[in-house]
């Protein structure tokens, strides 16, 4: 009985001092100053209970009352540097999954939010994790045939600073050669998207010849660590019913032309752009020419002016409740 005792407030100590590690934590993000206050507010018994020790009922009083004397009205640091005597024994034997468990609840007291703070991802597409006033209108920039280092990669940047994001579709000879660009654009919180493993036109493929051109690429970008089942962009925009009998992903067109790759001129792309776009609206560009970045540039700007967000395909639908559905096309999120 008396080793049973010894073991018995060893735990307690234990427990005491994840317990106060743990008050510390979430008194420094409330900024309380009642510590004590809000320590008997709380359940300590199942604090306890939680850890699989033995209920605070099961301590010796005389134990369970010195140590709460002597803690009385004191912070948790100054508890720790006037613990019982046994305490650096019990602190020696804490295993890694004790100390683990400091962690993990320190964690979630100074960000409560912490479990809540990812969103769900969708069935189709990719979040980048912003948060898209619903209220507010949108436009979806979108980026077909690259990537290509000279013109993504500045691109990237220039949209990072003006706080815009957009949906890359990228084709299967680009992907193959310029990796790091995607997985650069991914990880800064761009969407990456299907645009077919060889640019021929879908239509009037078989289902077979349709996996070659839709589902391979998705699983080479899924290798890249892109998850999820991406948004397909079909070759000139064309599609017809066998596609969308047999695709396992939504298609997206576009409402808005620049056609940057008929003009190659700046002004020429701007001019389809500013004045065009409605809230909802999927604009059709190209990053693998000079002039359209030169166009970004200065359209980027406008339609921010204009009080346009700008969005990726997913953060759009995500944010107006629209549920893409396999094998359907949208054009626009209206």
């Amino acid at each position: 009985m008396r080793n049973s005792g010894k073991t018995i407030r060893k735990k307690a100590v234990k427990n005491w001092i994840l317990f106060s590690l743990t008050v510390s934590a979430m008194l420094l993000t409330i900024g309380r100053s009642d510590r004590w206050g809000m320590i008997k507010a709380m359940e300590i018994s199942g604090i306890y209970a939680a850890t699989g020790n033995a209920g605070i009922d099961n301590i010796e009083e005389s134990d369970n009352e010195s140590i709460m004397d002597e803690n009385a009205g004191k912070g948790a640091s100054d508890t720790l540097s006037e613990q019982p005597e046994d305490t650096e024994a019990v602190l020696t034997d804490m295993n890694s999954e004790g100390q683990s468990d400091i962690s993990e609840q320190t964690a979630i007291a100074v960000n409560p939010d912490n479990e809540t703070s990812e969103k769900e991802e969708p069935e189709f597409g990719m979040l980048s994790g912003r948060d898209i006033d619903p209220d507010k209108p949108m436009i979806a920039l979108t980026f077909d045939d690259g990537p290509y280092p000279p013109v993504t990669e500045e691109l990237i940047e220039f949209l990072l600073k003006n706080d815009a994001r957009a949906t890359f579709f990228v084709v299967g000879y680009n992907a193959d050669k310029y990796t790091s660009t995607i997985q650069e654009a991914y990880e800064k919180g761009f969407e990456i998207a299907n645009h077919t493993e060889s640019h021929a036109s879908l239509v009037g493929l078989t289902k077979e010849e349709l996996h070659d051109e839709v589902d391979a690429i998705n699983e080479l970008l899924n290798s890249f660590g892109i998850k999820g089942s991406l948004y397909l962009r079909p070759p000139y925009g064309s599609h017809d019913e066998t596609m969308e009998a047999n695709l396992s992903v939504p298609m997206i067109t576009w409402s808005v032309d620049s056609q940057d790759w008929l003009s190659r001129d700046a002004d020429s792309i701007e001019k389809r752009i500013i004045g065009q776009c409605e809230d909802g609206d999927i604009i059709l560009m190209h990053d693998i020419y000079q002039s359209t970045l030169d166009a970004v540039k200065t359209i980027v700007p406008k339609l921010i002016e204009e009080g346009f967000q700008l969005v990726t395909v997913s953060e759009m639908f995500q944010a107006k409740g629209i549920e893409t559905k396999a094998g359907v096309c949208y054009n626009s999120a209206k």
